[in-house]
């Protein structure tokens, strides 16, 4: 069962995902590993001007430092909304900046480089010499035995002699006692 229900209306408009942490949201991002964490401050005179992240994948992660606040403040939006529009408005600029190229690939003769590759390759290539099948019956023959697997010790039935196991408990109760007791 998750944690998550979906999405929640926030007073200000738009909304936020459900997050499974008692604090207040301020916002989200999308995290490393690409999911959608919601923000949170933590609660207590100490680290009240902290935050953290809650995220669906990861769990709770808290950044070190000022480097890290910082992070999450420059990547934080406060709804749902505002982070769609953020990520759109980022794909659409950078499909912008790609130059449009119209000129034509270079041409090479293709075949020729890879007649060339191959002829080199296959060149420096030692061809293996054939064995013949008498060579191969010697080599099998001259192996040595495999030996064969022998059970090196039985194991033995031992009776329980009940009087042993009655006279070692009473001395190791009467042991027990002295040192318990010293």
């Amino acid at each position: 069962m998750s944690k998550y229900t979906g999405p929640i209306e926030v007073a200000n408009g738009g909304t936020v995902p459900a997050s499974a942490s008692t604090n207040a949201v301020k916002g989200v991002l999308v995290h490393s590993c690409n999911h959608v964490a919601t923000v949170h401050n933590f609660k207590g005179p100490k680290k009240k001007h902290l935050m953290y992240l809650n995220c669906p994948h990861c769990g709770n992660v808290q950044p070190k430092g000022d480097a890290g606040q910082l992070e999450i403040k420059s990547q934080m939006h406060p709804t749902l909304e505002a982070l769609y529009a953020a990520e759109s408005a980022s794909i659409d600029t950078t499909e912008k900046e790609e130059p449009e190229t119209d000129s034509q690939p270079l041409e090479t003769n293709e075949s020729a480089v890879s007649s060339e590759i191959n002829t080199h390759v296959l060149d420096t290539i030692e061809q293996p010499e054939q064995t013949e099948p008498e060579a191969v019956t010697k080599v099998i023959e001259s192996l040595p035995e495999q030996p064969k697997v022998e059970q090196v010790a039985k194991p033995q039935d031992k009776k329980v002699q009940p009087l042993k196991v009655v006279a070692c408990a009473i001395l190791g109760g009467i042991f027990g006692g002295l040192l318990g007791t010293a």
